[in-house]
């Protein structure tokens, strides 16, 4: 039987299937059907010009009351229905083909609205603790990170911010309790790799904004120059 005829026959008995509706895909390299992508709620401007949400002023109220120590955040979509579903399947449910639709919008999202990011010189991403490595097997922000890299040719750090303690998650904890849970979680290897470096911190989502000012403060104080932050939703 040629391939292409046993193709369709597969294709036919084993439809593929959105992640999300679970509607069969019309589109032969479509990861999500277009109906499911379309309804992505987007960030668009304003933006808080720190965390990077949508808002009709410079800098939002979460922003006003709690220190962040990025300089400035960036995210294509807003973190609710099919942006988190997205995510959810992506880290959870191991929908790893997502990683493409991810890039995606957040390559569209850098090139339409003119994201700075050949200000940077070196990425870093949100590490998990060993321990979390393990039972999950894979880093979603380090593979996102790995395509933003490629796509921008901006230089990866790898295996220099570490995670050294294994806390409670932060999904159940409150805003000023997710701050103190991530005090001290983080830990540079190689200070100087990162010395003087303006550096691209790269994590899925960015929620209260702990983790992502965490790590960058620890960035900070180990000689980076400036740190910002890039996720797929806030």
């Amino acid at each position: 039987m040629p391939a292409a005829v046993l193709k369709n026959f597969i294709n036919i008995i084993y439809p593929a299937l959105c992640p999300i509706c679970k509607n069969q895909l019309i589109e032969k390299k479509g990861i999500i059907c277009h109906s499911c992508f379309n309804a992505i709620e987007r960030n668009v401007p304003p933006f808080c010009k720190r965390c990077g949400r949508h808002l009709q002023r410079a800098r939002c109220g979460h922003c006003q009351k709690y220190t962040l120590h990025f300089q400035r955040a960036f995210s294509p979509c807003c973190y609710r229905g099919k942006a988190a579903e997205i995510i959810h399947l992506f880290k959870y449910r191991r929908k790893m083909k997502l990683i493409y639709t991810i890039s995606r919008i957040m390559h569209n999202f850098i090139n339409i609205f003119r994201i700075p990011v050949q200000n940077f010189n070196m990425m870093a991403a949100i590490p998990l603790h060993p321990a979390k490595l393990r039972e999950r097997e894979f880093n979603q922000a380090e593979l996102i990170a790995e395509n933003i890299s490629g796509a921008f040719n901006i230089p990866l750090s790898s295996n220099n911010l570490i995670k050294i303690c294994n806390r409670n998650t932060q999904t159940k904890l409150g805003f000023q309790e997710r701050f103190l849970n991530m005090n001290g979680v983080f830990e540079i290897k190689n200070k100087k790799e990162i010395t003087g470096k303006n550096i691209l911190l790269i994590d899925d989502v960015l929620t209260t904004g702990a983790t992502c000012s965490e790590a960058s403060r620890i960035l900070k104080e180990a000689g980076a120059k400036n740190v910002s932050v890039l996720t797929f939703a806030s």
